[in-house]
């Protein structure tokens, strides 16, 4: 729709207004943060106030401002975050202790080979659970999805693992080492209490693969964090995304408010 209000003729003009008339219709809002983030992208490269960014970018931190409120009775919340390049996820963290007291948190990432900065190309999608435990895990045994396995006959799953925020992003449009996210921003943070109001998120980059920096981000009080390998952290959810179910010409298109309308960016 931007493109053709700046580059279309008036002989496109019913064809616009039948294409709103249609987005309206079968799409709805853009509710997502994300979702209008991408808007923007777009019309700032037609206008020419946004200009590709082709240098390489290496994530070195991710900083949590405030402590979301996801667990039951000591508040606070088990924290982990993933990192999607396109629909492959390339980066996992381990599972972060929040207390109700803390009032802000770093996730150091870290490559597999150890080199602190993981290179990111393109559209990326950062998303952060809150691991809950389910009764199987209290008696020792793991569950292999973010569904506990003995409660799907009960038709109440416990849910494993919660998202917290989610953020999405391309590359060519970060002109500066640091990208901050306030609450209104962020994808499901937006419309949950549980995480504050004056809560924010930032990304902290490198133009160097070993993730020096000329400023780096502040130091932040360190928490607990588990490295044990957990199927729940490990499980992606876009794993079926590239063979999408065929939709019927009468069908309405829905959205995942965790991320799936936005990945058609």
């Amino acid at each position: 729709m931007h493109y053709s209000s700046i580059c279309g003729s008036p002989k496109q003009a019913l064809d616009r207004f039948a294409m709103k008339r249609y987005l309206d219709h079968k799409v709805g809002d853009l509710e997502l943060p994300s979702n209008r983030r991408y808007v923007n992208y777009f019309a700032g490269l037609l206008s020419g106030s946004i200009r590709i960014n082709s240098a390489p970018l290496y994530l070195t931190h991710v900083t949590v401002l405030g402590a979301p409120s996801f667990e039951t009775g000591t508040c606070g919340c088990r924290a982990f975050i993933k990192v999607y390049e396109g629909l492959v996820p390339v980066y996992t963290s381990g599972i972060h202790t929040i207390s109700r007291d803390t009032k802000q948190f770093t996730v150091t990432v870290q490559t597999p080979h150890e080199r602190r900065g993981l290179q990111l190309r393109g559209d990326i999608l950062i998303k952060c659970y809150h691991r809950h435990y389910c009764s199987e895990e209290s008696s020792g045994t793991r569950c292999s999805s973010p569904i506990g396995s003995s409660s799907l006959a009960s038709g109440e799953p416990p849910i494993q693992r919660e998202l917290i925020f989610a953020c999405q992003f391309h590359t060519c449009a970060v002109t500066d080492y640091t990208l901050s996210f306030t609450r209104q921003e962020l994808d499901s943070a937006c419309s949950d209490v549980r995480f504050p109001l004056d809560g924010a998120v930032e990304l902290h980059f490198s133009g160097r693969a070993d993730g020096s920096r000329l400023n780096p981000p502040a130091p932040t009080p360190a928490v607990p964090v588990d490295l044990t390998p957990d199927p729940v952290t490990r499980w992606d959810s876009y794993e079926h995304l590239d063979h999408p179910p065929p939709l019927s010409p009468d069908s309405d298109l829905t959205e995942d408010n965790n991320g799936m309308l936005g990945a058609i960016f």
